[in-house]
This record gives C-alpha cells, structure tokens and sequence, in this order.
C-alpha cells in the first residue's frame, strides 16, 4: 500500500498519483455515487442550517447584509438539492456540482470568520471544514488538494488585510496548521476508501462474471430477469453453438474454450450498439435480455447477431457451410404477476430448439404450438 510506504509526501508522490488515477478511472460509477450520497445528504445539512441561520437574522433584527447572505445560501442549498435528486437517475457529471456546494460551504465560513466577526480568534468554522471537507470529497488529490491550497490562500490574504495584526497571526498559524492536516487525512481516507470500493468491484466481478467467456453467469441472469419482470415487457434471446460437442470432440477442448470466447466477443459487440446483456447459460448456450423492443426490433438483433457470429469465419470442418456459427430462438413476454423466470426463460428455449430442429444457423421466434 503506497501511501503507508510514503504518508507524509504522499500528495507529492508521483507513483502514488499514478496509483490513485489507475483506481479513479476503473470505479468511476462507484467514485460518482459515492459523491451523490455525500453531497445529497450535506444539501440537507446546507438546507437546515440556512433557514436557521435565515430565521434567526429576522428575529433578532441582524443587519441586513447578514440576512441577505444567509437568503442567498438558502435559496442555492435548495438548488443544489434538486440537482442532486435528479443526477441519481441521470448520467451527466456531479464533480462540478460537488466543487460548487463545496465552494458555498467555503464562502460562507470565510464570510463567518472575516467578515461577520472580524475581530475574532482563531477562524474556527473555517478551520473545521478545512479538515472535513478534505474527507468527504472525492476526486483526484491534485485536484482536490489544488482547490483546498487555494480556498486557504483565498482565506489567509484576506485575514491580514481586513484583520488586525495579532489576530491575523493566530489565525495564520492556526489554519495552516488544520489546512495541512486536512490534505492529510483527506489523502490517507481518501486512498483506502478508493482501495475498498475496487475490491468491492473485483469480488462483485468474480460473483456475477463467467470466468471464460466474460459474459455475466447464470447468477446474474436469474436476479436481472427477477428486475426486468418488473416492467411491462420482457425480451428473451436464448443463442446456442452449433455442432459444438463435435467440435469439442474434433478439436479438443482447449479449441473449444477459445471458440466460446471468440462467439463471446461478438456478443459483446453487439451489446454496444444496443440495450442488450448477455449471459453464458451454460456450455454453449447463451441469453440475452432486455425491456425495450417489440418483435420485430428483437428478431433484428437475434439476425444480426447470428450473422455477426457467422462472420468470423472460424473454420470448423463439420460445421455449417465449413465454419461456426449459432442458431437463436427468442420470445417478447407479456410479464403478469406470478409469471417465473423460468417460464420466461422456456419460451425463447422452445423457440431455439425450433431453430436447431429446421437446420440449425438461423433465428426462430417463439410460437404457441396448436
């Protein structure tokens, strides 16, 4: 662990830097969640500490610049409360909206220790947020440290021009002290938060990952089917291998684990251009799933698919036309309470036994049988 080999210059360390990028980039759905949950809960803080503090400069008759600062931090803690509702179910960035809530906090505790009491020592709102903020914000450490240097910078000219002198002074030494035992701790919690969520990740990954294939398990398939009942449609492609145990059998299986992952790519490639997953089902039978297409978008996707696979050329002696290629059977359910994955799952198996029983490389929807 880096920043136990190197704590004390660990916000100088290009080899930590380059770590904690590495982590960054690989949790970045993680990294932003964690954000939401933070900034949401802080909105809700901002919220009631702002129409305290409002309430308060009416009833005790503050001066007016007072009573209009904490309008203004009311009304944008109520904005950005709204923003952080709606980002959960978006995709755009919340760091600039993290930056922007950490920048109101920043203004108004310098605004608390300078301006609203400038007489006073030590600047202690602005010290406490200095070691909290650190913690709880999560971004790279050049960025994150950069913001933090100059906040106190910001903080410190100001002191010693609209301070006195003695009171600057203390203030310097007190929020130099707490600035740089912020950045600290805010690395060092920082970092090993970064270091659970990536194991969070890579066991989660392990749990609901094929090993060979890459393709979700069959694990996944049975939880996510159970949350797309959930919606009015369900689509269901079942795919298998044609031929396969024969070409097991003629190749050996080392051939066939590479033929499994090269069908597997293609699946994944078509997983890029449309709201689709794919899961290994088991030996050389795969599912796909989704909520969003009728019939015939569906049949498109299984065609292309099953072209896709045929493209490769992945010469098999036995196979159809001398190469590998799969045969797909899929099915858009009507979900009703009480329907199980399993009968979900049955009807696209019918469809797919249909196409291998009418010669195999081709795509079948699923049909009720007189």
């Amino acid at each position: 662990m880096i920043i136990r080999k190197n704590t004390w210059f660990v916000i100088f360390s290009k080899e930590f830097l380059k770590q904690e990028k590495k982590l960054f980039d690989l949790n970045k759905n993680e990294i932003r969640q964690s954000n939401i949950d933070t900034f949401s809960f802080i909105s809700f803080i901002m919220l009631v500490v702002g129409l305290l503090l409002f309430t308060g400069s009416l009833l005790f008759s503050y001066k007016m610049g007072y009573t209009v600062f904490t309008a203004v931090f009311y009304s944008l803690a109520l904005v950005l409360a709204v923003l952080f509702k709606f980002a959960r179910g978006n995709a755009y960035t919340v760091l600039p909206l993290v930056y922007i809530e950490t920048a109101i906090i920043n203004c108004a505790t310098i605004f608390a220790s300078i301006f609203s009491h400038s007489g006073m020592h030590l600047a202690v709102s602005f010290t406490c947020m200095q070691i909290i903020l650190p913690i709880l914000l999560f971004d790279k450490s050049w960025r994150l440290n950069a913001y933090f240097i100059l906040i106190y910078v910001i903080h410190t000219v100001l002191t010693f021009i609209l301070k006195p002198k003695d009171v600057a002074l203390l203030d310097f030494l007190g929020t130099t002290v707490f600035s740089l035992t912020g950045l600290l701790l805010g690395t060092y919690f920082r970092y090993t938060r970064l270091l659970l969520i990536d194991k969070e990740r890579i066991l989660t990954f392990q749990r609901d990952t094929d090993v060979l294939s890459g393709l979700y398990n069959r694990r996944s398939l049975f939880v996510d089917i159970e949350k797309l009942m959930k919606f009015p449609v369900l689509n269901v492609i079942m795919f298998d291998i044609d031929y396969f145990k024969i070409f097991n059998d003629t190749y050996g299986h080392l051939a066939g684990d590479d033929c499994l992952r090269a069908v597997c790519e293609c699946f994944k490639e078509i997983e890029k251009s449309y709201h689709i997953k794919f899961y290994r089902f088991g030996g050389e039978e795969f599912t796909a799933l989704s909520s969003e297409y009728s019939l015939a978008e569906l049949a498109g996707i299984a065609e292309k698919t099953r072209l896709r696979v045929e493209s490769m050329n992945k010469f098999f002696i036995h196979g159809i036309n001398g190469h590998v290629t799969i045969s797909a059977g899929y099915s858009v359910i009507n979900t009703e309470p009480g329907m199980t994955a399993e009968v979900c799952i049955k009807q696209a198996d019918d469809a797919l036994y249909s196409a291998k029983e009418n010669g195999r490389n081709r795509t079948e929807a699923y049909s009720i049988k007189p």
